[in-house]
């Protein structure tokens, strides 16, 4: 008689235990190799707190800003383009007919780059 054994699916293992799980499994013959042996988690980043502007902070906005800014601000705010995918848009981007841009290329730092 074989005994089995099960991982239960769904699962969540704290790192240290994870490094067990796969030696196991490795022994029991269920994995040849551990892939996430080595691998490096990326450091924490610490990410600033998003601003959001109400309706009337974006109409004060507008009315203060002159061209091709006020036309920059309104897109972004409409659009959601971020700035650089606003640089690096060109008149052909623009389908009049469908009233649809086509976001194909950034701008960072003065050189185009996918978005």
């Amino acid at each position: 008689m074989q005994l089995r054994r099960q991982i239960v699916a769904g699962a969540v293992f704290e790192p240290v235990a994870q490094n067990g799980l796969f030696r196991t499994t490795q022994s029991w013959g269920y994995l040849q190799a551990n892939r996430d042996q080595g691998t490096q988690v990326p450091a924490m980043v610490i990410t600033r707190e998003r601003l959001t502007l109400k309706p009337e902070q974006v109409r004060a906005l507008l009315a203060k800003l002159v061209e091709p800014y006020r036309t920059m601000v309104l897109l972004a705010v409409l659009s959601g383009l971020r700035r650089g995918e606003i640089f690096g848009l060109k008149w052909k981007c623009i389908d009049w007919t469908d009233g649809l841009i086509l976001v194909s290329e950034a701008s960072y730092e003065g050189h185009a780059a996918p978005p």
